[in-house]
């Protein structure tokens, strides 16, 4: 009994010694691993970062060296929970917008007829800007996702575009400013704001610093109800009608209105109306679709653009002014020309293509662009 209890007292330190060992191996693990841990975190981190660099280039599928690898979040967009349609247009509140269907063919054409142009004029730089329409920020995902992104749409032209044409992306430029006025509700066309958002994105692809919305004069027209209110006569609409801001630029500009190529025979233009009488106000850019205008500005670099659009390029061609000495817009549905020798004929060293994402796909658009352009539709 006695050896026994002599037993108990020698084992109580030997078991104090071994939980204090255990306690210190524990220690050790949870101190050099934790750290292995960190480095592998670290290690997964950087990894990630270098799968996302990767992705991020140019939409001809190269990485940008200009772009940062990180952007600023753009605000959200809002998607609405209920909708309705009416045809083709989805009308959801107070606001209307066209459906979107990509067709790859039409993209790729559009893109092919813009390429062989670009061999008749060597000495002149082209650009292209294909605009998104509303759909693409505020409507239903089913609508602006897949078969129906015009994200995706701009991307197939762009990729199809012969490397010396520069594209113009100004989807980030409006997607920023998605908590402003870019797009009408009652109408298919940008605003003038939306549309001098997408005139900075061509600036800065253009290599020009392009002047600041406040430098501009700025008015505004009331009561406008536009062409998703025609297409659906939805009570709503009429009920909720759009106003239609107007920019015009400070540097001083004279405008007319031609009939034909030769330019002979003109009449004055208005390049920018503060009221419009007629109900489409949208009329208060460059008096809308004309065959060609040519508007003269007070800038004497001898820099020459022309624009060629349909309706979506209105909004823009007023704020060319203030970075050309001489604007010329045309509209391929209207005038019967040959732009490669309009273009050599007056010295012109920049042409813009500005179409909205539909354009590619209109038939009677793009028989009178591949005409104008020299191409057999």
């Amino acid at each position: 009994m006695g050896s026994a209890k002599g037993l108990q007292k020698k084992q109580v330190p030997i078991a104090i010694v071994l939980v204090i060992a255990v306690i210190v191996v524990i220690a050790c693990v949870l101190a050099f691993g934790g750290k292995g841990d960190e480095k592998s975190t670290a290690k997964n981190t950087k990894d990630s970062s270098a799968i996302k660099e990767s992705t991020t280039g140019s939409l001809n599928g190269t990485t940008s060296k200009e772009e940062p690898t990180t952007q600023i979040a753009p605000p959200p967009i809002s998607t609405p929970a209920d909708y309705t349609t009416s045809s083709s247009i989805v009308i959801s509140g107070t606001s209307a917008m066209e459906m979107y269907g990509i067709s790859s063919k039409s993209l790729q054409r559009y893109s092919e007829i813009i390429n062989a142009f670009s061999f008749t004029v060597p000495n002149t730089q082209v650009y292209v800007l294909l605009a998104p329409t509303a759909i693409e920020f505020y409507g239903p995902e089913k609508y602006n996702t897949g078969n129906r992104s015009q994200d995706e749409g701009i991307k197939i032209a762009y990729k199809a575009l012969d490397p010396k044409i520069k594209s113009v992306d100004a989807r980030l430029a409006l997607r920023m400013h998605t908590d402003e006025y870019i797009y009408f509700r009652t109408d298919h066309h940008w605003t003038a704001r939306g549309a001098y958002y997408a005139y900075t994105a061509f600036a800065k692809v253009a290599g020009f610093t392009p002047s600041t919305l406040d430098t501009y004069i700025m008015g505004k027209i009331d009561g406008f109800v536009g062409s998703m209110y025609r297409y659906t006569q939805a009570q709503v609409l009429m009920d909720n009608p759009d106003y239609v801001e107007t920019f015009t630029p400070a540097t001083p500009a004279t405008g007319v209105i031609f009939s034909d190529a030769t330019m002979t025979q003109s009449r004055p233009l208005t390049i920018v109306a503060n009221t419009v009488t007629a109900p489409n106000k949208y009329l208060a850019f460059i008096q809308g679709d004309n065959p060609i205008i040519k508007i003269t500005t007070n800038n004497k670099n001898g820099k020459k653009i022309i624009l060629i659009k349909e309706s979506y390029g209105n909004a823009i061609a007023p704020f060319l002014i203030d970075n050309y000495e001489e604007v010329y817009v045309t509209d391929p549905r209207k005038i019967d020309m040959n732009l490669a020798s309009f273009v050599n004929a007056n010295g012109i060293d920049s042409v813009l293509f500005l179409n909205y994402t539909f354009a590619p796909s209109n038939a009677t658009y793009m028989t009178a662009f591949s005409k104008m352009l020299g191409q057999v539709q």
